[in-house]
């Protein structure tokens, strides 16, 4: 150990020659299914004790990067640079899910259960279903937002925020009456009831 406590040499003697090589600490960048100085994979830095590197954000389409997760023995992390103490380290980025907008259509039926204004991507919200004075539910239909971003499963009535704003339409089927005829003889009278 040198004067600090901290930086560790091996030191090889034989008897020609002597030489000291310090100990190396190891700094992997993981950026989690995001992109890091233009790739997916993980990036790898060997560092001495007190050795910076600069850090840059990492970005993940339809997320928020929010910094880096990781332990570690007297190192010191700040958005723009990373110094090395005496473990080896790996920071994993943090994402926050992207908020987009809900926009529902009752269609001038009315609900129990409001669905939010907003929703995270990817975020699940169980529709409740609507009425309608003289209709039926049929489903809800995403009109605003669809094709493969925001999806709605019709067995659960479950929403899957997609990654645009939003719109869901509540579909209904006016009730249909069939008009029937009967008529009764009765020994003092005919009557018709329709």
């Amino acid at each position: 150990l040198d004067v600090d406590g901290y930086n560790n040499y091996i030191y090889m003697d034989d008897e020609t020659n002597c030489s000291a090589e310090q100990l190396f600490f190891t700094l992997v960048i993981k950026p989690m299914d995001g992109t890091y100085l233009g790739t997916t994979d993980n990036t790898s830095y060997q560092m001495i004790k007190d050795g910076t590197q600069e850090l840059f954000e990492a970005t993940r389409d339809y997320y928020d990067y929010d910094g880096w997760n990781y332990s570690c023995v007297g190192c010191t992390v700040s958005p723009t640079s990373f110094k090395m103490g005496t473990s080896n380290v790996v920071l994993t980025a943090k994402w926050t899910p992207k908020i987009y907008n809900l926009t529902k259509d009752l269609d001038g039926g009315t609900i129990s259960v409001t669905p939010p204004t907003t929703m995270a991507y990817k975020e699940l919200f169980s529709l409740a279903t609507p009425t309608k004075t003289g209709y039926t539910f049929i489903r809800w239909d995403v009109t605003v937002g669809g094709t493969a971003e925001s999806s709605i499963n019709s067995s659960t009535n479950t929403l899957t925020m997609g990654n645009t704003n939003t719109t869901i339409k509540a579909i209904f089927e006016k009730n249909a009456w069939q008009k029937t005829t009967h008529t009764c003889n009765r020994t003092t009278a005919t009557y018709t009831i329709t």
